[in-house]
């Protein structure tokens, strides 16, 4: 079934009716392969899918792609012919196949809640909200993200009630622009590395525009090492247990657990003595020193050994 195509029999073809405009093909599988999926073997993939191909209107204005679109849907890709997961071709926009998977072409499903308003979104694209800054570069604020919206469009350049707050909650990555092996400003590429790629709460205050410096980040979990941040500010302490030695009974000495916890960063939560008879004593306030290669304090009793609580603070 087609809107705005036809197959012709005779040159063995797909073609559009009306050049400007999408066209669409609904397909009932009854057994074959997927585009791209011949290398799996899977010759009796049943499935239903919806095949969305673009019109002329699917570029702006002076794009060259807009005059690359002709009659036929598909294009010669190293001397063969190709109609199907090609930007002049078929490209998916719903499918089900015989294992029950669903797979989407674009950003994502809305989800209307059954009255519930403002809607919710589960996305995965690029920001599109745009910059305050009058010029900036895209390639110094457009990021990836993968995750839930509330009240926010795919693409985060808007919402369904500019007058409320919105909300994200995901996965979000620096954009790899050397991902052809040479710069590349439109990519759409995840760098994923993991100092560039976090779990964050971002939220875009109501009235304000959608832009990158309006969402602000309320909370973040570092793909790096798994450190929490408070509005990209505060870092949320993980205490870690050091095993101290106990010097001349009543003082311990510690050394840092690896190369990340320096002097400047390490703060202590907390200790905990084991005294001689076996009992445990907690104390807070330690007078304590902290050098390049651990710390050393007093603990003011007989000691036969110390667990020293400590945490970072940058």
């Amino acid at each position: 079934m087609f809107i705005n195509a036809r197959y012709d029999h005779d040159a063995k073809r797909f073609k559009r009716k009306d050049l400007n405009n999408f066209s669409f093909g609904i397909q009932m599988q009854g057994g074959g392969t997927y585009p791209g999926e011949e290398s799996f073997g899977d010759y009796i993939n049943q499935g239903i899918n919806v095949w969305k191909a673009n019109g002329k209107n699917a570029f702006g204005q002076g794009d060259p792609m807009r005059d690359l679109v002709t009659e036929e849907i598909g294009q010669m890709i190293d001397g063969k012919w190709t109609e199907f997961g090609i930007f002049l071709g078929w490209t998916n926009a719903f499918m089900i196949d015989s294992y029950g998977g669903m797979t989407i072409g674009g950003a994502g499903f809305e989800i209307d809640g059954n009255g519930v308003f403002p809607y919710k979104r589960l996305s995965l694209g690029k920001f599109q909200g745009g910059s305050d800054v009058p010029g900036q570069a895209p390639t110094e604020y457009v990021y990836a993200y993968n995750g839930t919206l509330w009240n926010a469009y795919h693409g985060l350049f808007d919402s369904d009630a500019r007058a409320r707050n919105s909300f994200y909650w995901g996965m979000v990555s620096a954009i790899d622009y050397y991902d052809n092996g040479s710069f590349n400003p439109g990519s759409g590429t995840a760098g994923l590395e993991e100092d560039t790629t976090d779990w964050e709460l971002k939220k875009r205050p109501q009235g304000l525009a959608h832009t990158w410096q309006k969402w602000k980040t309320m909370f973040r979990i570092r793909g790096k090492d798994g450190s929490a941040w408070e509005q990209g500010q505060y870092r949320i302490p993980a205490i870690k247990i050091v095993q101290a030695d106990i010097v001349n009974v009543t003082d311990f000495n510690m050394n840092y657990p690896d190369s990340t916890w320096t002097k400047e960063n390490t703060f202590i939560v907390a200790v905990r003595g084991v005294l001689s008879d076996g009992n445990t004593k907690q104390m807070g306030a330690i007078n304590a020193t902290f050098t390049p290669y651990g710390v050393y304090g007093y603990l003011g009793g007989e000691f036969a050994s110390a667990e020293i609580l400590i945490s970072k603070y940058k």
